[in-house]
C-alpha cells in the first residue's frame, strides 16, 4: 500500500465482509488450478494464465471488442481448468454491477449499490448532485461508509470501505474521531466521480458531499 500511494497507484478495496464469498470462491478456484498444474495436465504456464484471464473477461463482459490481439490469445481453455472457473463466474455475477469512484485524493473507491438500477436512473437524471455521507462505528468498526442523495435519501444507497490509510488516521484516537472523519470527507471525499460506458455512450456522474445535509440527516 505504501508503494502504491507513493507512485499514485489506486488500489481497489475488496477486504470487506460483503465480498467474503467472492474472495473465498477465488481462493478455492486458484487452489484447484494449482493442483491441476501439479497433477501433470500439460499446458504452457504463460498460455494458461492468458486463457484463464481471457475466459474470465469474456464471461464477465470486460474484454474490449476493439482490442487487436494475436490470435493465439483466444485459444480455448481446456475443460479440466474451465470447470474451476464456473463458481467464480457465477459468484461474481451475483454482485451485479459495482461502480468505481475516483475521489479527490489518491483513492479509488469500489461502490456497491443496494439497487444498481435505481442508482443509475437517478444519476442519469442528475449527473451532478449533492450527497450525504455517513458511517457508524457499530458497522465493521466504522470501516464501511454510506452515500445517499441529499434531496432524496431513500432513492439509493452506495456503500464503500474506507481506504486503510484514511481509516487508520481517522480512528487512531477516539477523541478526535468525528472531527477527523469530517476533515477526510471535505479534503478527500468532497467530490467522487463515477465514469460509466453503456451502449456506446459515456456517462460521468459527480457526487458532491454536503456537510450540512449530512448533519441534518444524522440528527433525524
Amino acid at each position: 500500500m505504501d508503494l502504491a500511494i507513493a507512485h499514485q497507484i489506486s488500489l481497489v478495496e475488496l477486504s470487506g465482509s460483503e465480498y467474503a464469498q467472492l474472495r473465498d470462491t477465488i481462493k478455492r478456484a486458484a487452489s484447484d488450478i494449482l493442483r491441476g498444474v501439479g497433477s501433470g495436465i500439460e499446458i504452457n504456464r504463460e498460455q494458461l494464465v492468458s486463457r484463464l484471464r481471457n475466459t474470465l473477461r469474456k464471461e464477465l463482459g470486460t474484454f474490449p471488442e476493439y482490442l487487436d490481439v494475436p490470435s493465439n490469445m483466444f485459444l480455448e481453455l481446456p475443460d479440466s481448468y474451465r470447470r474451476y472457473l464456473d463458481p467464480v463466474i457465477s459468484t461474481a455475477k451475483e454482485y451485479k454491477e459495482l461502480f468505481v469512484g475516483m475521489a479527490n485524493g489518491p483513492f479509488m473507491l469500489l461502490l456497491k449499490s443496494n439497487n444498481p438500477d435505481r442508482f443509475l436512473n437517478f444519476a442519469k437524471q442528475r449527473p451532478s448532485h449533492r450527497v450525504i455521507m455517513t458511517w457508524s462505528y457499530s458497522e465493521d468498526m466504522g470501516k464501511v461508509w454510506k452515500i445517499r442523495p441529499a434531496d432524496e435519501p431513500d432513492e439509493y444507497e452506495l456503500s464503500f470501505k474506507l481506504p486503510e490509510r484514511l481509516y487508520k488516521w481517522i480512528f487512531d484516537t477516539e477523541k478526535e474521531r468525528k472531527e477527523r472523519a469530517l476533515h477526510a470527507k471535505r479534503e478527500y471525499l468532497s467530490n467522487i466521480t463515477i465514469y460509466r460506458y453503456e451502449d456506446g455512450s459515456d456517462y460521468l456522474f459527480r457526487l458532491q458531499f454536503d456537510p450540512e445535509a449530512t448533519q441534518e440527516y444524522v440528527r433525524r
